[in-house]
């Protein structure tokens, strides 16, 4: 009988600097390869929920596929549902939010988030001259590689410690974050030193967007 690829999986749960909107995706794309197998080892769905119990996203993804499974649904369906998720998500995200997106001229983030990213990308099409300051976030600095990502695409961006950000921060139009949770009263579950970041904001009246789509809630 042939066996799952755990290799791959164990790639996903070693990744200690990805952002749940990337982690979802090559999840997503690894489960489409290997669909045939998921009715094979069901307990499969259950292992990765236990490596992502804080990426809402992740859980909320594999919960519909575990319904899909118990309906005896085709999961062609499921994935075909998912992809056209996937694909639009980013730009409804920025086509709703448009009008706050084309005023920035400059803003700071931390961390590695996928869908920050791909809003930056969509402000920079609006904005060519836009300026980037990426916190590093330690311990794993995950900021590195979206300074990395961005200056791939010829965005003007510059990595700063956690410790610039009172300096930084009066002179950007406003901070930006991803989410990993969005708890039912509102409150935000992310990365370590998003909270300072939105405390030194407040203390400065810069505004502080936090950028997710439905699928973060829980």
């Amino acid at each position: 009988m042939k066996k799952i690829n755990k290799t791959f999986l164990g790639n996903i749960f070693s990744d200690n600097t990805s952002g749940s909107g990337d982690i979802l995706l090559e999840l997503h794309k690894h489960l489409q390869r290997e669909q045939k197998m998921l009715e094979v080892f069901p307990d499969l769905i259950f292992e990765i929920k236990c490596q992502f119990k804080t990426f809402q996203s992740v859980q909320n993804y594999l919960n519909e596929l575990e319904k899909h499974l118990r309906s005896n649904k085709k999961l062609d369906d499921f994935f075909k549902k998912q992809n056209r998720l996937l694909e639009n998500i980013y730009l409804k995200i920025f086509e709703k939010n448009k009008k706050i997106f084309s005023k920035l001229s400059s803003i700071v983030t931390i961390s590695n988030s996928k869908t920050v990213f791909e809003i930056i990308k969509s402000i920079r099409r609006q904005n060519p001259k836009i300026k980037v300051y990426v916190c590093e976030s330690r311990p794993n600095f995950e900021g590195r590689v979206l300074t990395k990502n961005l200056s791939k695409l010829n965005i003007n961006v510059e990595l700063i410690t956690e410790a610039a950000i009172t300096s930084i921060i009066q002179n950007v139009d406003a901070a930006i974050i991803g989410a990993d949770i969005i708890l039912k009263n509102g409150n935000v579950v992310n990365k370590t030193g998003n909270n300072p970041l939105a405390v030194v904001c407040k203390y400065y009246s810069v505004p502080f967007y936090v950028i997710a789509d439905k699928s973060k809630i829980s």
